[in-house]
């Protein structure tokens, strides 16, 4: 059974978005942004930098962990932890968590 766009949603609403905007300013690409390792297991899911593809367009990838709570989330995660479910494309002079959290699900939705 794929992930359901419930669970995305749960993930995203909680997502510190003005935080994560900032901090991938400063990150290299495949670093984690958000959660902390130790939050795996409850937030499912984890954001990743992605591509600098711009002074103003930096990529956010979400992926599965392996150790989460949610029974589908861990199942994808353990076939390859990896894989890219979504991405999205964040201006960090710009800070705007709708977008950012809109662009996500519809990439969520494309690539599920």
């Amino acid at each position: 059974m794929p992930i359901s766009i419930k669970t995305l949603r749960a993930f995203t609403d909680g997502i510190p978005w003005a935080k994560i905007f900032k901090k991938a300013e400063n990150t290299t690409k495949g670093q984690r942004l958000y959660p902390s390792q130790s939050h795996d297991q409850k937030k499912n899911f984890r954001l990743d930098k992605g591509a600098t593809l711009s002074e103003n367009q930096q990529e956010i990838i979400l992926q599965a962990n392996k150790g989460a709570e949610n029974a589908e989330v861990k199942k994808e995660a353990q076939k390859d932890s990896h894989r890219i479910l979504a991405k999205c494309v964040i201006d960090p002079n710009d800070v705007d968590a709708e977008k950012a959290k809109k662009d996500l699900e519809a990439s969520f939705k494309a690539n599920n």
